[in-house]
């Protein structure tokens, strides 16, 4: 009994020891302001700095891997003032991470971020830097970076967004607790963002794993290694011997039903929280739960945020799986189930979507990409998850094809108002192409290039609509088209209406300038004595009115070639009878003969 006592004694001191040393874990970002008069900082006894860390800007900065966990001692120079300054020490101790931002019960739903360029440290703190700053909340620093090898082994997750690519290193941070909902709309959120700098991402979920980085290499240190190594032996063989001991093994309390689904559609089963039960980790949903297939069954369905199993089924028929549920400790129990998969119903139209990402292969084996384009689809048309059916996933004209149908519309009649109205949501009539929106809606993970809808059956004499989806350069050319075929347009008008006020302007002027070769009659002519003939009775010696105009009786050789005489006048003109009973005219007196 005594050698519990002493551990907890050299605990004590240990714990005592440790709180003058700064925790670093594997992959965290480190930083400490130096200040103005510090003049070299290095390691222990004047050796170099340790591999992980540098000095930027007068801060001491550094992320260490994998290979650096254990102690490390950097000392800082100082100024030489009035009287001499000892150097000061900094104490660190890189750690293996083992406790999830979310904690050891509640999922963590990370992004991951995956970057090809070459892994120095300087990348790897600019890196870091960025994606600090993308924390939900900026009290608490979750963003690790981590070389490519090492976050293959470090947790235990569960892929939930695109497949990505290796690379040298990458970043990761947390997005939500739990909260399947809120982890997706951040990754949608996340790939619209044009000033982040990756090459390929992902969303998981899962815990960290234990005891996985590599053992430390201890360094020199003045005290007594025997005791020390000692009080880590003892500890690792109590932690060890209360683990195997004391942890009890999970039991199943309930079997699972049989399950029905219909191929293409997606199909959630609801497994009790009550299935499974361990005495140290609760229930069902407290533990690891992981489908495995029976004869020739497939796996196509994940557990999402400990609601149950969910998944798209793409073949009929069926099949047997096992449910296991383990515990902290690794040990497990399992249900059997049978799930029974029955054809879709008919349908009279179908839509074809020719992405560039993911590739065939991964949409028909990566039940999460096939989960997700289901949500995308919902999102994108408006409609309820369970709406959509898949019909086909295959690859056409060297991109990835997905047909699918909509089964809330009726096949046994042509309803051409809801197939117009689906259309409609993806397709732009004027241009025959697919609508900005709906492209950006679905995200850049399943980006569309080609929506085709083919009506066949009841619907075969619809012409079948084929769209392209724009790129971005396409887009921006068509912009610039349209810009300057306005201003053709708008030069085009103010030409034709210069055009037409000058040609305004020259006809009146013209009417103007011409002289009137008419004559225009303004009432009746004043006819002299010598303009009389002889026989007319109406002669006079004085100036009178004539009823009619009449030409000169003598002509003068200088005689105006212009003129004309007016029309003859009528002998019922109200003007006549009003001139002959003028008041105001005198009267003629009577011609008496010589």
């Amino acid at each position: 009994m005594r050698i519990p006592f002493i551990v907890l004694g050299l605990l004590l001191v240990t714990t005592v020891f440790a709180n003058d040393s700064t925790r670093v874990f594997i992959g965290e970002l480190f930083e400490h302001n130096l200040g103005d008069n510090f003049t070299v900082a290095s390691g222990k006894n004047n050796r170099p700095l340790p591999s992980w860390l540098m000095i930027r800007d007068q801060i001491l900065t550094g992320i260490p891997t994998e290979n650096d966990v254990g102690k490390h001692t950097v000392m800082v120079s100082q100024k030489i003032t009035s009287r001499r300054r000892k150097p000061t020490y900094l104490y660190l101790n890189v750690e293996e991470e083992v406790i999830s931002p979310c904690g050891t019960i509640n999922n963590t739903f990370w992004m991951e971020t995956y970057h090809e360029q070459e892994a120095t440290l300087a990348n790897r703190i600019e890196t870091a830097l960025a994606m600090n700053e993308l924390e939900l909340d900026p009290n608490v620093k979750t963003v690790r970076v981590y070389s490519y090898n090492f976050s293959l082994i470090n947790r235990n997750l569960e892929e939930i967004g695109q497949e990505a690519v290796n690379g040298n290193y990458m970043a990761i941070w947390r997005v939500a607790c739990e909260d399947f909902d809120e982890a997706v709309n951040y990754m949608d959120e996340f790939v619209d963002r044009e000033d982040v700098d990756y090459d390929s991402l992902k969303l998981a979920k899962g815990f960290f794993k234990k005891g996985v980085a590599p053992t430390p290499t201890p360094e020199p240190v003045e005290e007594d290694e025997t005791t020390t190594e000692y009080l880590r032996t003892t500890t690792e063989l109590i932690r060890t011997t209360r683990r195997v001991f004391n942890d009890n093994k999970p039991i199943l309390l309930n079997r699972l039903p049989s399950f029905v689904c219909t191929r293409g559609e997606i199909c959630e089963l609801r497994v009790p929280a009550e299935t499974f039960k361990d005495a140290e980790d609760g229930d069902t949903f407290k533990m690891k739960l992981t489908v495995l297939a029976l004869d020739n069954a497939e796996v196509w369905m994940i557990n999402e945020a400990n609601k149950g199993l969910i998944g798209i089924p793409m073949r009929t028929g069926e099949f047997n799986y096992r449910l296991e549920a383990r515990d902290k400790a690794g040990q497990l129990a399992s249900a059997p189930f049978q799930i029974n998969v029955k054809p879709a119903l008919p349908t009279n139209h179908r839509v074809e979507l020719e992405m560039d990402m993911p590739t065939p292969q991964q949409m028909a084996t990566n039940p999460a990409k096939r989960n997700l384009l289901m949500r995308a689809l919902a999102r994108s048309l408006k409609a309820p998850i369970n709406t959509f059916t898949i019909q086909e996933i295959g690859s056409k004209n060297n991109k990835t094809m997905v047909a699918f149908s909509n089964n809330s519309i009726p096949y046994k009649v042509c309803d051409k108002v809801a197939l117009d109205a689906m259309a409609s949501k993806m397709i732009m009539k004027q241009k025959m192409r697919t609508k900005t929106e709906f492209v950006k809606t679905m995200g850049n993970q399943f980006y569309v290039r080609r929506a085709t809808m083919i009506r066949h059956g009841n619907c075969d004499e619809t012409v079948e609509i084929s769209t392209t989806a724009p790129t971005i350069q396409s887009m921006q050319e068509a912009d610039s088209q349209l810009l300057l075929i306005c201003i053709l347009l708008f030069l085009l008008l103010a030409i034709a209406v210069a055009i037409i006020i000058y040609c305004a302007c020259i006809k009146k002027s013209g009417k103007k300038k011409s002289p009137s070769t008419e004559y225009v009659s303004k009432g009746l002519p004043v006819v002299f004595p010598d303009e009389v003939e002889e026989n007319d009775p109406t002669n006079a010696g004085t100036p009178m009115l004539a009823r009619e105009e009449r030409p000169p009786l003598k002509v003068s050789q200088h005689e105006n070639p212009l003129y004309k005489p007016p029309p003859p006048i009528a002998s019922n003109s109200p003007r006549l009878g009003h001139a002959s009973s003028s008041s105001n005219q005198r009267l003629q007196s009577p011609f008496i003969p010589p």
